[in-house]
């Protein structure tokens, strides 16, 4: 697997507390996985940009530039199927996990976005849950909307090979560490 120049410990330097120690680092997979709402969305996209493309043809064939008015959707219909597909094993390429005896952190760098580090107490993670499997993912925190609702996206170490023992690692941090 590329390291595209992650080095979570480093990138850590200075920002761990007097006495934090690291319990456990890895790296998600970069491997295409399809959620069902990836699945819907790619469906989405592939029924939008098709029509898009059948009113270019459409508006081509009448003569004029009105036509590209649909190549902004198409373009969309294009993204929506290539997010899943192609952005977020990109990501997930680019990012590492680190966990500590106190918070989880999630480091990535990216092009033109640089390197960012998202940080996640321990103690505040009141939503920790496990999907199992090989790869596996630990959910532990949620974006919400504006109305603070409904969750508008699950915050986890997305896809790593050692979930469950992750998984106690947390759970063991967070009896040490209240």
């Amino acid at each position: 697997m590329a390291d595209y120049g992650l080095n979570p410990a480093q990138s850590l330097s200075g920002m761990l507390h007097k006495g934090e120690r690291i319990v456990w680092q890895g790296r998600p997979s970069v491997r295409v996985h399809l959620r069902p709402y990836d699945l819907l969305m790619i469906l989405f996209g592939l029924f939008f940009a098709g029509f898009a493309l059948f009113w270019i043809i459409v508006a081509r064939a009448q003569g004029g530039s009105f036509w590209q008015f649909g190549l902004i959707h198409f373009i969309v219909g294009i993204a929506l199927i290539a997010t899943p597909l192609i952005w977020q094993p990109f990501v997930r390429a680019r990012s590492s996990y680190v966990l500590t005896d106190r918070r989880a952190f999630i480091v990535s760098e990216l092009p033109l976005f640089g390197r960012k580090t998202d940080i996640y107490p321990l103690r505040n993670m009141t939503e920790l849950s496990l999907k199992d499997g090989t790869p596996g993912t630990i959910w532990f925190a949620s974006r919400h909307s504006w109305s603070n609702t409904r969750p508008i996206r699950r915050i986890g170490f997305e896809f790593i090979p050692d979930a469950a023992r992750v998984f106690g690692l947390i759970n063991r941090a967070q009896e040490e560490h209240p």
